[in-house]
């Protein structure tokens, strides 16, 4: 048999350059064409070249791909002795639906095609080239690329070095890649793995990420592990990504995590973020994931700083910016909690906050040393108020604003893009010598005509005059006239 597929393999290989114009005929639909195909044989196993392959936009040129006849066989799976190719132009969009594709092909395929398992089965592999990126047909990025890796004996060596290309590109705008493995073999050796990242006025392209491009100046990431223990370190720093408009920021971090099996921990030990001269100093964040779950802890954050740094970051973000600077928040938050679920993107936060002071906004109310245990979403936030002294105002509904020499209860709100709802659960409080308890609901779509307010109160005893300050100015005028006047 193998004596056979020898003598039909170098009888047909050497025949390939006759199949070049059926080749072609096949792939006329797909608009490919392929020049110079031309086929031999080493030892057991075929050879392929092709001086180019011409596709919808873009070609592979200088080809050669010597198949492992024995590991494919054994493995059912591509296996290359060599693959290389001298030079490539290719261009990646992406549509409004569906993800990235080479541009001018409706789908993805790959004929089943593992990557990860072919780039770490072939011995030689080598690709140089460049790659252009596009979004619903608009230029985004353009990249050269070297790539080369080398699997023998055990041990897999790979190394991606990328470029920008463009005007743009304050040289040497570099971005490298090294990983190196070996596979365990019991005694002699244990698994390893080393990962290392470096980068210089490298701007990461914005196909790749969900913000606009974000230029790394200087980034060096180191990563091992052995077997079930890992560790590594990143030094970090980013500038130039902007928020839309065109607001500019800029970032440096220095971290490191150790871990065992899929349990890591670690800290970000020095983080700013830069608006200009403006720096905002972050404190230490410890972190601490699972593979599936990412969570990090602050021992303290002021929020009045924050918020007043990101009123600036963000101002050309008009609803964001209009916000912060409306609500001019100001408070204390104290063992900070977060957490990112993988790969979702989902995630959720609490806090200790205290000495809370928000100005009122957009059925927001006024809010004066308020404090409490907080936790929030995307799309909400939950206090349990625990706070002594409060003045709380609703100037959109109440002429006067009441100070509560106590507050106790849960408030929540809902918010999205022309709404916000507010809801008060178990509140007590205190009122001008009255202990009072109830509840009440506030929506405030888009169209003011629409907002609702829900109040259910009961008190222990209460002054006419004191019970008249609950009554909302915007009541109807008759019945406002007749509480001011009728009740004593």
């Amino acid at each position: 048999m193998v004596a056979l597929f020898q003598s039909v393999g170098r009888v047909g290989f050497e025949l390939l350059d006759r199949l070049e114009p059926a080749v072609n005929e096949l792939f006329a639909a797909q608009r490919i064409r392929v020049s110079g195909l031309r086929g031999d044989w080493r030892v057991l196993n075929p050879v392929v070249r092709i001086e180019r392959v011409d596709l919808p936009a873009g070609f592979v040129a200088d080809v050669e791909v010597e198949l492992d006849a024995v590991r494919t066989i054994m493995w059912s799976r591509p296996v290359a002795r060599r693959l290389r190719v001298g030079d490539l132009d290719l261009a990646l969009e992406k549509p409004v639906v569906g993800s990235w594709r080479l541009a001018g092909f409706a789908g993805g395929g790959g004929g089943g095609l593992k990557p990860l398992d072919f780039l770490l089965d072939s011995e030689q592999l080598e690709v140089t080239g460049n790659l252009a990126f596009y979004r619903e047909g608009s230029p985004l990025a353009g990249l050269r690329l070297v790539y080369l890796g080398i699997n023998r004996g055990g041990e897999h060596r790979h190394r991606l070095d990328v470029w920008n290309t463009g005007e743009d590109c304050a040289s040497p705008c570099e971005l490298r890649l090294d990983y190196h493995s070996k596979d365990g073999l019991w005694p002699l050796r244990m698994e390893q793995q080393r990962i290392l990242a470096s980068a210089a006025n490298f701007t990461l392209p914005q196909a790749w990420i969900a913000i606009s491009a974000l230029r790394i100046s200087d980034l060096e990431l180191s990563w091992r592990q052995d077997k079930e223990v890992s560790g590594g370190q990143v030094r970090l720093a980013a500038e130039q990504f902007g928020l839309p408009p065109g607001t500019a920021l800029s970032t440096e971090l220095q971290g490191a995590i150790r871990g065992k099996a899929d349990l890591h921990q670690g800290s970000i030990s020095s983080w700013q973020v830069r608006r200009g001269a403006e720096i905002w100093e972050l404190p230490v964040v410890a972190l601490r994931g699972d593979g599936e779950l990412v969570q990090g802890w602050m021992e303290g954050l002021d929020l009045g700083i924050a918020a007043e740094f990101m009123e600036g970051a963000l101002s050309g973000i008009e609803p964001a910016a209009r916000w912060l600077q409306g609500l001019n928040l100001s408070a204390q938050a104290h063992n900070l909690r977060g957490y990112i679920r993988l790969p979702s993107g989902e995630f959720g936060y609490s806090a200790t906050v205290d000495d809370v002071s928000i100005d009122p906004f957009h059925g927001v109310p006024r809010i004066r040393n308020g404090g409490g245990e907080l936790l929030g979403h995307l799309r909400g936030a939950q206090i349990s108020l625990n706070a002594q002294d409060m003045a709380l105002q609703f100037p959109g509904l109440f002429a006067e604003g009441w100070r509560l020499p106590y507050a106790q209860g849960i408030l929540s709100a809902w918010f999205r893009p022309g709404y916000i709802g507010l809801r008060g659960q178990n509140m007590r409080v205190e009122l001008n010598g009255t202990r009072a308890a109830g509840s009440f609901s506030l929506s405030r779509p888009a169209d003011r005509l629409n907002e609702l307010l829900a109040l259910l109160i009961s008190a222990d005893g209460m002054s006419v005059d004191n019970a008249k300050g609950l009554a909302s100015y915007r009541l109807p005028r008759g019945l406002r006239d007749w509480i001011a006047t009728g009740p004593s």
